[in-house]
């Protein structure tokens, strides 16, 4: 299985429930934050892609059952494969801040480039 089709299981239905209220661009959010700064919280992770506490326990429950992550006291990191995918997602995409224009529509916006589309 390829690092995107991990992800989209991640953001996906698990079980017979509701759907996730998450996507794959906070998956992939999440590990671009923890791949950065290990060590930050479920609290932390949920502030800073502004979603509640409850959607983000649910969404590192599902990377903790794939084995993208590891929770500790200290806080949460990537595991071996969680790193592993991180850099070959790396790989496929250059990120860059973007300065604001007319066409940007807040105060932190990026452009990125997927190759090999």
């Amino acid at each position: 299985m390829n690092s995107v089709e991990i992800i989209d299981r991640v953001a996906s239905r698990i079980a017979a429930g509701r759907t996730p209220l998450y996507m794959a661009v906070h998956v992939l959010r999440v590990l671009e934050i923890l791949g950065s700064s290990p060590g930050v919280g479920r609290l932390g992770v949920a502030r800073l892609l502004g979603l509640g506490e409850g959607v983000a326990r649910t969404l590192v429950k599902h990377l903790r059952i794939e084995g993208l992550l590891e929770v500790s006291k200290e806080g949460m990191r990537l595991s071996d494969k969680g790193m592993k995918i991180l850099s070959d997602i790396r790989s496929h995409m250059k990120s860059m801040e973007f300065p604001e224009t007319e066409i940007t529509v807040g105060s932190h916006n990026h452009a990125v480039l997927v190759k090999g589309g």
